[in-house]
């Protein structure tokens, strides 16, 4: 029944009462439940959005927060959707992923960093967390990239991870710091138009599948929360919540 106006003060105050195992506390009528391992009470799962502002009164957090929305699945769903789509259009083969490799003279589309050794291993079959598979028109409602001959690349890991899954392959290196730290402005536009003749080399025409895919993933984006918040509400009835 107490009041937590900051995370941080919750968690260490579970920290001391439970080092060890898991916990559920019911705050407002919301339950939060945190996990214990190697660093303690380290996460809380199923939070409200409203809750979630709520105890971090909008700062960033002392913990990683998972908070469960319509967003959520509504953002999986489009996934499923270009994924599927996908298979219409068809899915990148491995020779295809190979002529790619080769189109980049086996370097990172981003970085420019020789991964030929860390291409070659993945194809054998063996680990390489050095590199991974990217989108280069991310996998979104915004613009619709698919697991097509055109828009999968292997690319550096680190790269990868800083472009994400929203950016754009020009505004990820336009304005991504590793990249400025390591590149000068003219090896930057190289890489950009690199990337846009591949695209028109394997025939993917990015802007085309975005102007006539998006708005219908848009609209299936919306359809999905409203979905969701209507069932929530229809079963919350039924069950006199």
């Amino acid at each position: 029944d107490k009041s937590y106006k900051n995370l941080k003060i919750l968690v260490a105050e579970l920290n001391n009462k439970f080092p060890v195992g898991s916990v559920r506390l019911k705050l407002k009528n919301y339950e939060f439940l945190y996990t214990g391992g190697a660093s303690g009470m380290a996460n809380a799962s199923f939070l409200s959005k409203y809750t979630y502002r709520l105890l971090t009164l909008g700062k960033k957090p002392g913990i990683k927060v998972a908070r469960k929305h319509s967003a959520d699945t509504a953002n999986s769903a489009v996934r499923n959707i270009l994924t599927i789509l996908s298979i219409y259009k068809g899915e990148i083969t491995a020779a295809e992923l190979d002529k790619t490799s080769a189109f980049f003279n086996y370097c990172c589309p981003y970085t420019g960093k020789d991964i030929s050794t860390a291409i070659k291993n993945r194809m054998a079959g063996i680990s390489d967390p050095s590199i991974s598979i990217d989108h280069i028109v991310p996998q979104n409602r915004e613009y619709c990239g698919l697991n097509s001959y055109g828009n999968l690349v292997w690319a550096d890991a680190k790269a990868n991870e800083n472009k994400g899954g929203q950016k754009d392959y020009k505004t990820f290196l336009l304005e991504d710091e590793d990249i400025a730290k390591t590149s000068t402005p003219a090896e930057i536009q190289a890489r950009i138009d690199k990337i846009e003749a591949f695209q028109k080399h394997s025939g993917y025409d990015a802007e085309s599948l975005a102007k006539v895919l998006s708005p219908m993933l848009k609209s299936y984006y919306k359809e999905i929360q409203v979905q969701q918040v209507n069932k929530a509400a229809e079963i919350a009835l039924a069950a006199k919540l």
